[in-house]
């Protein structure tokens, strides 16, 4: 941990920040209603009188409306507390896809997705006129037993913004040929894998997650997806059973209907750059032209939404077979619902999300020029999500993009929070299509995303993968061969089984003192120490695992004896599994090491067809001295010759006696105290 914590720190160098951080541009205001940038200073800003909670699927609770219209949970106790809060709605989240028994699939870092049973995750419509608090609600809900989780119904925006430079009149690009704008397919790589052949004549849908879409667009229209039972079924009928009466070609969960159109113009440009129509003769072509654009309305018209309602908007799409679900929007607030709905989704489809345009990388810190707080973007930080950077045309990151500061895989926050943000894509002056059959030109992370989405969905019509972390993987990894550092399709296409070679990082490691020890799993002089160390596999299989230790360079050889080494890991690591060994290393501590002593280690771990050694430089600290703590019951005296180290709290029993001679030192560690 101290490692990952130092590596942060190096990324947030000034030189760096000097090199990087940018002011965001400002936004024009005739371009107010066209696009909306996060606030920085409302990034916990939610729905007033709305409260998202899920309750337990093994809970009794059945939410329902009385006759009267009080809303009901077949549990007393939950209904008391609905009417102390003056609770007047509730409305089911996740009623197409949100059920169905536990299961989970791995993720390109190695920790499990779990699908969770979200039947009864809700939102709560709270009375405007009670005098309930929202925090004061969300945690008398706690409280309840029957409830899993509670939190507020937190605000998202689109992520664009207008170009800087140059005439951007939409008039100018009406019905004219632009593919010699759409420099960015060049840059990716992408148009090099429209020449390969497909393996499936299924083509892909993509659904788009965001302000809605202009399903009349000549650019687009022949590329709506359609809802075969719904266009087979009788007008103004649910025909297939979903509860959304005539969604022919998706739905508007803002208003409640089947009729799409785009009110703000972001959603009709992040279709376009994914899969507008190609070989037409005017405007664009998409990522994917063979793809379909499944639209869900989920952001107003000034580009804002809420957690509930995207939630919604990943159940349809989940629900309706979509292969790759885009999210050109994204918030700082972290929500436990859209984590739960997207866990569940990438059991089906791959995620896309966009990474934010504020200059603020993943990780804790402040940088000093910018002076912005480092934090993640939701959900494109997800481990299950692929996030998504901007570029300007040379390759570099837009300066005005979020970034992650340590890498693609690595992660300085726990181990459960495997946040980053694993590619990046051209996401500046972005030629797409706009409402009314027009062109526009705009910047951001929203506009990388669907460039992502749909070259991926091109890649899956191509290529065939066997797991989605073997796609991240691959992605990645052509990433960090592509000269920019931008996402590359042709090199990922090209990658064989046979060019997955291992990569061992280590997740963790134990420290246990039980032999001849005194099992208080902290190293003392003298004491035999079992080392368990935990790998993760980045790529491909890893076979023959076996790790070492030895002193670091110029370190004093004589303060350890190594007891094993080379030990058998004990297991293989499929590709992005990790395990904890099943043999530890045994190193012995020098009975003379000084109390307080430092020792510099390095763990070393290779496997079969290993690309680079594992090395690993860590610090131990040793302790030499009689450790003290607990009760007392008898005179004792304590000498200045001698070390003490006092472990825990030291109680003296009445009518005993602890006597300190001058001169004698006590070292205290943390939380210890001697109490009379």
């Amino acid at each position: 941990m101290n490692l990952m914590i130092m590596k942060t720190l190096r990324m947030l160098i000034p030189a760096l920040c000097l090199a990087v951080c940018m002011p965001l541009m400002a936004q024009n205001s005739s371009d107010v209603a066209e696009v909306t940038t996060i606030d920085r200073h409302a990034a916990q800003a939610y729905r007033q009188g709305e409260v998202i909670v899920k309750f337990k699927p093994t809970s009794r609770v059945k939410v329902s409306a009385s006759r009267t219209g009080a809303v009901r949970s077949n549990v007393n106790l939950v209904d008391s507390v609905f009417a102390k809060l003056g609770v007047t709605g509730a409305e089911q989240l996740m009623p197409l896809s949100g059920t169905g028994g536990p299961a989970r699939v791995k993720s390109h870092t190695g920790s499990y997705i779990e699908r969770a049973d979200l039947s009864k995750l809700y939102r709560l419509q709270l009375n405007p006129e009670g005098n309930v608090a929202m925090y004061d609600a969300i945690d008398a809900l706690k409280e309840l037993p029957e409830v899993e989780f509670a939190e507020p119904n937190y605000l998202v925006y689109t992520l664009a913004t207008p170009p800087a430079d140059g005439d951007n009149d939409e008039k100018t690009y009406k019905k004219e040929h632009l593919f010699k704008e759409q420099w960015y397919f060049e840059a990716v790589h992408l148009n090099h894998l429209w020449t390969k052949e497909k393996i499936t004549d299924k083509r892909p849908v993509i659904a788009i997650i965001d302000t809605g879409v202009d399903i009349t667009h000549p650019d687009l229209a022949d590329n709506i997806w359609t809802n075969e039972r719904e266009a087979n079924g009788a007008e103004g009928a649910d025909d297939d059973s979903n509860g959304y009466k005539d969604d022919l070609h998706g739905w508007d969960f803002v208003n409640q209907v089947p009729e799409l159109r785009d009110n703000n113009g972001h959603g009709t440009h992040v279709a376009g750059i994914a899969e507008a129509v190609g070989n037409n003769g005017i405007g664009i072509a998409g990522a994917n032209p063979d793809a379909l654009i499944m639209p869900i309305t989920v952001l107003q018209s000034d580009g804002a939404g809420d957690i509930a309602t995207v939630v919604k908007g990943i159940d349809y799409a989940a629900a309706n077979g979509a292969d790759v679900i885009n999210m050109s929007l994204g918030t700082y607030a972290y929500s436990i619902a859209i984590e739960q709905a997207l866990a569940r989704a990438y059991h089906s489809a791959v995620l896309v999300a966009a990474a934010g345009n504020d200059c603020r990388f993943i990780n804790p810190g402040k940088c000093p020029v910018c002076r912005e707080w480092g934090a993640p973007m939701y959900p494109a930080a997800f481990t299950f999500v692929l996030g998504v950077e901007a570029s300007n045309r040379d390759g570099s990151r837009a300066s005005f993009s979020n970034y992650d500061d340590d890498g693609p895989t690595f992660s300085a926050f726990s181990e459960e929070q495997l946040y980053n943000y694993e590619l990046r894509a051209p996401g500046t002056s972005i030629m797409s299509t706009y409402p009314g059959g027009k062109y526009k030109a705009l910047n951001g992370t929203s506009m990388a995303s669907p460039l992502v989405a749909g070259a991926i969905s091109r890649l899956l019509q191509c290529k065939e993968y066997y797991s989605k972390e073997l796609l991240f993987g691959d992605l990645i990894h052509a990433r960090k061969k592509h000269d920019k550092g931008l996402v590359d399709f042709e090199a990922t296409y090209e990658i064989k089984d046979e060019d997955r070679k291992p990569s061992l990082q280590l997740v963790t490691y134990a420290l246990i003192d039980s032999i001849a020890g005194d099992g208080d799993n902290r190293p003392d002089a003298g004491e035999t120490i079992e080392l368990w160390p935990t790998f993760r596999n980045e790529w491909g299989n890893a076979e023959n695992i076996t790790f070492s230790l030895e002193v670091a360079e110029l370190e004093d050889p004589a303060i350890i004896e190594i007891i094993d080494d080379n030990v058998s890991f004990g297991k293989n690591l499929s590709s992005y599994a990790k395990a904890k060994s099943e043999k530890p290393l045994r190193f012995k501590i020098n009975d003379k090491c000084a109390d307080g002593r430092r020792i510099r280690l390095v763990l070393r771990a290779t496997c079969d067809n290993i690309t680079e050694e594992l090395v690993h430089e860590f610090t131990i600290t040793a302790e030499n001295g009689v450790e003290l703590g607990g009760l007392i019951s008898e005179d004792m005296t304590l000498y200045p010759n001698v070390h003490y180290i006092v472990t825990k709290r030291l109680a003296i029993q009445q009518g005993a006696v602890l006597t300190i001679k001058p001169g004698t030192v006590l070292k205290f560690k943390a939380g210890s105290a001697i109490n009379a």
